[in-house]
């Protein structure tokens, strides 16, 4: 087991693996766009159509809040424990049509209008996004992208979150090895960087 950062003699699976069964009319990827200083949330939704013939689509999304509902020290924190909560907004509903092997990107948008709380190191706010496919009234398909209503710009020198001039202070998570991976190692190290004031990590 190696203790730094050489993995070269890592074998074997030792991370989560998932096997999916998909539809053949599906959601392929999602890249979310908060466009904070335009006030425009902005999806930008990857479609594909495996089947041999066209097929008339409905995409329609809702924003639900994320709630991390983990304890606050060491053994309960790293645990998985969220649910979703009140849904904030509504994406507009997007037909079109995919023809047979075909793949299409579209763009889902909608004005935020104060329904969403910012994101910022100190107040981590996230909302899920629930996109759904819709065939003949039925559902044929249904991916989640969890984000938070944030924007990274940089202006020469400097660098802004949501339009304000921040400075990141950071720490290195090193060595890297199959141990550091886990949950409660990484939460132990983040709470260490945010204890001296840090605001951000390279991994």
């Amino acid at each position: 087991y190696p203790p730094g950062s050489n993995t070269d003699n890592l074998a074997g699976i030792w991370q989560d693996v998932f096997l999916w069964a998909v539809p053949p009319v599906r959601i392929t990827n999602i890249f979310v766009k908060p466009w904070v200083d335009k006030d425009e949330l902005e999806f930008e939704v990857e479609l594909i159509n495996q089947t041999q013939k066209s097929q008339t689509v409905s995409l329609s999304g809702i924003i639900t809040e994320w709630q991390n509902k983990a304890g606050k020290d060491i053994l309960s924190a790293p645990e998985i424990n969220w649910e979703l909560g009140n849904q904030a907004m509504e994406l507009p509903a997007n037909q079109l049509t995919l023809n047979a092997g075909e793949s299409k990107k579209i763009s889902l948008k909608s004005k935020v209008q104060g329904k969403l709380k910012r994101w910022s190191p100190g107040k981590p706010n996230l909302y899920t996004a629930e996109l759904q496919l819709t065939s003949e009234k039925k559902t044929i398909d249904c991916k989640t992208e969890r984000f938070g209503w944030r924007q990274f710009v940089a202006k020469g020198n400097d660098f802004y979150l949501n339009g304000t001039r921040i400075q990141c202070f950071a720490d290195i998570q090193y060595p890297f090895g199959a141990y550091i991976c886990s949950r409660r190692f990484a939460w132990a190290w983040f709470k260490m960087i945010q204890d001296f004031g840090g605001n951000c990590v390279r991994l």
